[in-house]
């Protein structure tokens, strides 16, 4: 096999070959057929990074440990922690929810400020470290599953939605964990991944003698002979597209369909004031915002947990059709929906998060007192289910047989 440092990457949404600029030049680098940004490098970017996990990694045990928020009702307090709305789901058997929440906000936040502090530390000593290729891959599948800043959302909904009935306390928690969400972006902004890779293996082309036909890897980038069948650089496995893309994402998109009809005609939650018990679905809790005054967040709710997912099953649909005819006319416009898709997927959590939140608080019996309905577990999987489906569909195949000059 021959290994070589060739400085080309494969584009993860078109296809097309990209040269990437020699040497440590700030700035960005974007595809030259589709504009998908494929490289960005800020100098001292690693003493930067250390700086954000450490500190992050720090605020983020005392953001499990102090008092996240509190709700004061009739002269009762009651007091929670992060991971409150966790316990409060076991004891009421939701085991999915409850292992969703603590994955999304906890195993998956931490795993990431371990394994960067890991890597960033092993760049500093100038060497690879044991086992860090499995690291950096595992965090480059993992890191869009990290739900804080939709969490982070959530948490600013539920105080808007509590403060006209309850007076809320934001404990020191809060404010840690809003640190955190800060500067665990500010590190996946400044993390330059070419350079974590190059400290690994400094070869990004790996061939076999003979006649090369070559394929990006999905994870570390580096093109590689098709006839090998693991990347020598991250040993994750090659093939020139996604295998069975379009398969499996028509099954989680059919999932996900079949279950949006539970998400919106169960109960989302079911809240009892002073021995009346009233139930609402997703719509009719938006509508219940919007009568009180409360339009900013009903918008919000309508947006994330209405037009968010229908959008993206919509968009998923078209874009399958598509895929299994390939044409050129408005391909870029196709392009960009799949983006925005991709990256407002996540986004639709935010009305479990709430239901979670609210129910982890309100808890004064006879009072009031929150539970949530059989809609938030379906929802939860809608959103899980249309995460999986962008996640499968590969956008190259939306290139297949087009001419690269029709494809503006």
């Amino acid at each position: 096999m021959i290994a070589a440092k060739r400085n080309l990457v494969e584009c993860a949404h078109c296809g097309a070959f990209n040269r990437l600029p020699p040497g440590d030049r700030p700035g960005r680098l974007f595809c030259y057929r589709c504009d998908h940004r494929l490289h960005r490098h800020r100098p001292q970017w690693s003493q930067h990074a250390l700086v954000c996990v450490v500190t992050g990694l720090i605020l983020f045990l005392l953001s499990n440990t102090q008092p996240f928020i509190s709700l004061e009702m009739a002269d009762q307090v009651l007091s929670t922690t992060l991971l409150s709305g966790v316990q409060a789901l076991l004891s009421r058997e939701e085991v999915f929810l409850a292992g969703l929440l603590l994955l999304s906000i906890f195993l998956l936040p931490l795993m990431q400020l371990l394994t960067l502090l890991y890597l960033l530390l092993s760049r500093l000593q100038a060497r690879a470290m044991p086992a860090s290729r499995y690291g950096l891959a595992l965090l480059l599948r993992f890191e869009r599953w990290n739900m804080l800043e939709v969490f982070l959302l959530g948490v600013l909904v539920t105080i808007v939605k509590l403060s006209d009935v309850a007076q809320v306390v934001p404990g020191a928690g809060l404010y840690s964990f809003l640190a955190v969400v800060l500067l665990l972006n500010a590190a996946g902004v400044l993390i330059n991944r070419r350079q974590l890779w190059q400290q690994i293996d400094g070869n990004d082309y790996f061939v076999l003698a003979g006649n090369v036909e070559l394929s990006g890897c999905s994870v570390c980038n580096a093109l590689v002979d098709q006839r090998l069948r693991y990347c020598p650089r991250c040993h994750s496995r090659i093939a020139r597209r996604q295998l069975h893309s379009l398969q499996r994402t028509w099954g989680f998109l059919a999932a996900a369909i079949v279950l949006y009809i539970p998400a919106n005609t169960l109960p989302m939650m079911y809240t009892t004031s002073f021995g009346a018990t009233r139930s609402d679905t997703i719509l009719s809790g938006a509508h219940h915002l919007l009568v009180t005054g409360q339009w900013p967040i009903a918008l919000i709710v309508f947006v994330a947990s209405i037009l968010v997912p229908i959008g993206k099953i919509v968009v998923l649909l078209y874009l399958l059709v598509r895929a299994h005819r390939p044409t050129p006319v408005r391909l870029m416009h196709r392009l960009r929906l799949y983006r925005v898709t991709e990256f407002v997927g996540r986004w639709s959590m935010v009305d479990v998060y709430v239901v979670i939140l609210m129910m982890a608080l309100v808890q004064f019996g006879v009072i009031a007192n929150i539970e949530p309905g059989g809609a938030a577990l379906s929802f939860g999987c809608v959103v899980v289910l249309t995460m999986l489906a962008a996640e499968s569909f590969d956008p190259r195949l939306l290139w297949e047989g087009v001419d690269e000059t029709a494809s503006g």
